[in-house]
This record gives structure tokens, sequence and C-alpha cells, in this order.
């Protein structure tokens, strides 16, 4: 069991983490719940009560709901990767995992004697390490190419992440592929990736995206005219003609 009276919590990340905020309200109150058993877990950040994965209706108890709807919650944190099974089937918060990874390195390096705060910044060091004079220019050139090429893979790598949930709401699935490049090709940062969720759930709510209709766009073609941009009409109200030129008469 952790030792640590605290964990850290960043309410901008919460906010700005796409996956979290796809799930309702309810599962992300779920999730700061089930964040509170796992701080006190063994290993850290893992779903376990005395070592042990517990049943549904265990941790149902635990954050006061009924196992049905606890599993119901459960499988929605699941679907938007907000929480993850690693391979014993215990389910774990993959930042509590690496941040107390990192912690240990950190301890340990210090233990030694060695800056722990070079730990972490370790890749990013040798990264930015000069190439000594013996070495030739090709060299040099091989490795800021394949430096770049690591950091266009994550890039794209953590685009795709983003496009997941929104591909999820997005009513019609044909030609992923397309939709994919697409999205990669606009490289939203947070703040538009939020304007695409918000103007996707508007126009479906308004029933202008609908399942199943071929009026509906492909999603590529959608995301590559900018559509989330598309002002909503509001339907006018219908005009009813009493065949009279003047005032309609109500009366008997």
């Amino acid at each position: 069991m952790s030792k640590r009276p605290s964990f850290q919590f960043y309410p901008a990340d919460w906010k700005k983490d796409l996956e979290l905020q796809s799930c309702c309200l309810e599962a992300r109150g779920l999730w700061i719940e089930l964040l509170c058993i796992m701080h006190h877990a063994s290993p850290y950040g893992t779903l376990r009560v005395n070592g042990e994965i517990p049943p549904i209706k265990v941790v149902s108890h635990l954050v006061g709901i009924h196992p049905g709807r606890y599993a119901r919650l459960l499988s929605e944190l699941e679907r938007y990767g907000v929480i993850r099974k690693d391979e014993s089937g215990a389910h774990y918060s993959k930042r509590m995992v690496d941040d107390n990874a990192l912690s240990e390195k950190r301890r340990v390096a210090g233990a030694l004697g060695g800056n722990p705060n070079l730990v972490k910044q370790g890749v990013k060091q040798t990264a930015k390490q000069k190439t000594p004079p013996s070495s030739s220019s090709s060299t040099s050139t091989s490795t800021s190419t394949s430096f770049s090429s690591s950091k266009k893979k994550k890039d794209m790598a953590k685009s795709l992440t983003q496009f997941e949930p929104w591909y999820l709401i997005y009513p019609r699935k044909i030609a992923r592929g397309a939709a994919e490049k697409a999205w990669i090709k606009i490289n939203p940062d947070e703040i538009l990736v939020a304007k695409i969720m918000e103007g996707t759930r508007a126009q479906v709510e308004a029933g202008k995206l609908v399942k199943g209709s071929e009026f509906t766009p492909h999603p590529a073609s959608w995301l590559n005219a900018g559509r989330w941009t598309d002002e909503i009409e509001s339907e006018a109200p219908a005009v009813i003609n009493y065949g009279f030129k003047g005032r309609a008469n109500i009366g008997g």
C-alpha cells in the first residue's frame, strides 16, 4: 500500500484530456474514485485490493453505486482509453504507473549520488548533444534525420489518438483511412479538437449528421471541408394560410 498522503492532480490536464472529456460526467466522477483506490494499491496505480484484482461487486461497493451501473461506466472509461488493463487483467492508470516508475528511478539515482532530475531528461539530453569533432558530417546528418523522423511519428501517433474519440461519435463509418489522413493533415491542437468535437455533436443533435444516411458526408470530406464550422440553421415557423387577405378568422 502506498505511504504517500497525496498524488498530483493537474486541473488543466484534466480538462484538456480528450479521451476523458469524451466520457459522461458520471464516468468522470467514477474515475476520480478509482484513482483514489489505485493510489493506495500495490502495485501503485493498479486497481487492486489487498494485492488482488477485486470483483465488480467489491469495487461498486467501495465507490457506492449499483454493480450494473458501475460496470456500464467502467466500460465507457475502457472504450475511450481512460483506464486500461495489464497482462494480468488488472485495470490501471497509465499516468500513475509511469509517474511512479519515474519517481523510483529518481530515488535510485539520488541514492547513488547522481542527479535524479537527469533521469527524465536523459533522452532529450542525448538528442541535444553536439556531434564530437571526430564524427563525420554524414553521421551528424543521419542522427538529425532519425530524430526528426522519430518526432514526426510521435506527433502522428498523438494526432491519431485524438482522432479516435471523434470517429466514434461521427455517425457515418466509411473510408476510415482517408479520414485519418485528413485529420493528420489538419493536425488540430487541443483547442481545435474541442471545436471539432463540439461542432460534430451539435450537428448530430440537430439531425444534420444521421447514421446510415447517404446525405451524411464521408468523414474525410467533412473534415477536409472544415464542416465543423457550419452554422446550424433553425427551421422557419410554418405559415398557416386560411385563405383570407387580412387577419385569420379564428372565431366561429
